[in-house]
């Protein structure tokens, strides 16, 4: 945890730096969002993806961002209208808790995709999972991931898992998969057979 905190810390730094620097120029709401864009969330993107974002420091994060905005005074826009499109009233300010979210989406996509790499052998074994593409593909039951599973793989299932959830239509779950499909359960627990699986 010390060591998660000691990274996000050194880019928090490094964000108000900046900021401070830009605080200077006479910029429009419109310049300054996209300042953010370019330089104030493009530094947590990375980091996100390969460590777990405490909430403390997305509150942080979105405090300094927002203090930047404003230039330290209370918000003239409620933050949810902020960040819509011109045409509700936004200025289409980009929200810290997505860029994390969408990070986290990336590198299960990348685990998904067709390369080989080394750290995806890390995450299988990590995982307990007897094929992990498969499980990552299936209707899930997210309260099957081991406990053991570090924290940052469990954040980036869980977001994955809800991206899933929301974009995907369950009303003929049994047309799905059956390996790992959360409605087909025996004995409590999801199916998967490699056997089975390998001559299907």
């Amino acid at each position: 945890h010390d060591i998660v905190m000691a990274n996000y810390e050194s880019k928090l730094e490094s964000l108000l730096r900046q900021l401070h620097w830009w605080k200077a120029r006479d910029l429009s709401l419109s310049g300054k969002v996209l300042i953010i864009k370019a330089i104030g969330l493009s530094k947590f993107q990375f980091l996100a993806s390969i460590l777990p974002i405490p909430k403390t420091i997305l509150t942080k994060i979105n405090s300094i961002l927002y203090e930047f905005i404003w230039n330290g005074k209370t918000d003239k826009i409620k933050r949810n209208i902020f960040e819509q499109d011109y045409a509700n009233g936004g200025y289409r300010m980009t929200n810290a808790l997505d860029v994390i979210f969408s990070s986290s989406i990336m590198w299960i996509k990348s685990y998904l995709d067709q390369h080989d790499r080394l750290w995806k052998h890390t995450f299988e074994y990590l995982s307990k999972k007897e094929n992990l593409n498969i499980f990552l593909r299936s209707s899930f039951d997210i309260n099957e991931l081991p406990t053991s599973l570090p924290l940052h793989y469990v954040e980036s299932i869980k977001n994955w898992h809800s991206l899933r959830n929301n974009s995907e239509n369950h009303s003929n779950n049994l047309s799905n998969c059956i390996w790992y499909n959360k409605f087909i359960k025996l004995g409590g627990k999801s199916v998967y057979n490699s056997r089975l699986f390998s001559i299907a």
